[in-house]
């Protein structure tokens, strides 16, 4: 009697699974469609972080230095892509005999890809040792380069003309390499005692 009810049992159960299998196998089946369809949320990451400088002016009466850090951030985004399939092309002659050839056949869809932004920071400190006597040279400025991966440049400028350091900052993204060149100048603008373009980032 108990080798009978085993029996029934386990009849019983490989039923369930009979009919649970094809709604499992649907499930997996959803899941690996929305993942195919749906973009990852965007991931973010610490890629660049250190000092820079200290860095002066020729005549030693300006310097600068600071720090600089860089987030690098990345998300999914729909492209084209473009592939070849080899394919079988038929086609019947004037005397109604069929000739077949293979050949590579363009498709095109869109598909998610990964693509990545970089999220500088950089913070300086621009001091001032020599703020009085001739109102030619009584500031220290800064200036810095900034060129992006696609080659384009861009520059950020400051001055100091007081007794006082004096900090600044700017951001931005996607940086390929900054320099900063650190000299004397008046009130208005850069004269000499140029140090000359410093390294302050590159990227890797």
């Amino acid at each position: 009697m108990r080798f009978a009810t085993r029996i029934m049992i386990g009849a019983t159960a490989a039923a369930v699974l009979a009919v649970g299998a094809p709604a499992a196998a649907n499930a997996s089946v959803a899941t690996d469609a929305a993942a195919v369809t749906t973009p990852t949320a965007a991931q973010s990451s610490p890629y660049y972080d250190a000092d820079w400088g200290t860095y002066w002016t020729t005549n030693h009466w300006g310097s600068t230095e600071g720090h600089v850090n860089v987030e690098k951030k990345g998300y999914q985004t729909w492209v084209w892509k473009t592939y070849y399939k080899k394919v079988k092309y038929c086609w019947r002659d004037n005397h109604g005999d069929r000739h077949c050839k293979w050949i590579k056949k363009k498709y095109t869809k869109k598909v998610y890809v990964w693509k990545y932004d970089y999220y500088y920071n950089v913070d300086s400190t621009l001091t001032n040792e020599h703020w009085w006597g001739k109102r030619r040279y009584v500031c220290s400025w800064e200036n810095f380069k900034i060129e992006d991966f696609s080659g384009s440049v861009s520059y950020e400028t400051y001055k100091n003309c007081g007794k006082e350091d004096q900090d600044f900052s700017f951001s931005g993204k996607n940086a390929k390499h900054i320099w900063v060149d650190v000299s004397r100048g008046n009130y208005n603008h850069s004269k000499r005692y140029n140090s000359g373009w410093m390294d302050v980032y590159h990227a890797s």
